[in-house]
């Protein structure tokens, strides 16, 4: 009887790992892979998606993630961040670069103003780049 009970108990415990290394492949496979430093690296389609706002970099990709899953995420190349300006403790701007495949204007370069409001980072308005914004500005650094 304690034999039967031991195998059983080895059996249950062989499903669950199986099941929970199952669950993790499948989980894996529709999460994009995205870059563990956002800085400066080229997101493309793959790359893109949720990192959350513990940083100004994480909020941007993750705004800009969102606004693809109302847009034709089809065309979409890529986001690169290209430098950071520090404005105050709690507010950075971002410049920035994307492209999308059959506009007009295929890339892109902007400012974003990202705000810490209760402990984390929001994207506010975004506006056109203008050379003078480089002035006191930090590059990102290149992958």
């Amino acid at each position: 009887m304690k034999t039967t009970s031991l195998v059983a108990i080895v059996i249950l415990a062989m499903q669950t790992t199986l099941f929970a290394q199952d669950s993790k492949t499948n989980q894996s496979a529709s999460t994009p892979t995205i870059p563990k430093i956002i800085k400066g690296q080229l997101i493309g389609p793959k790359e893109i998606g949720n990192v959350g706002n513990a940083t100004p970099e994480a909020a941007l990709v993750t705004s800009f993630w969102a606004q693809t899953k109302s847009q034709d995420i089809d065309s979409f190349q890529g986001l690169q961040i290209l430098a950071r300006k520090t404005i105050a403790s709690d507010k950075i701007e971002l410049k920035f670069q994307f492209s999308f495949r059959n506009r007009p204007v295929p890339q892109k370069t902007k400012i974003a103003e990202v705000a810490k409001i209760n402990g984390v980072w929001k994207v506010g308005k975004n506006r056109p780049y203008e050379a003078s914004w480089d002035d006191g500005s930090e590059l990102e650094p290149k992958p």
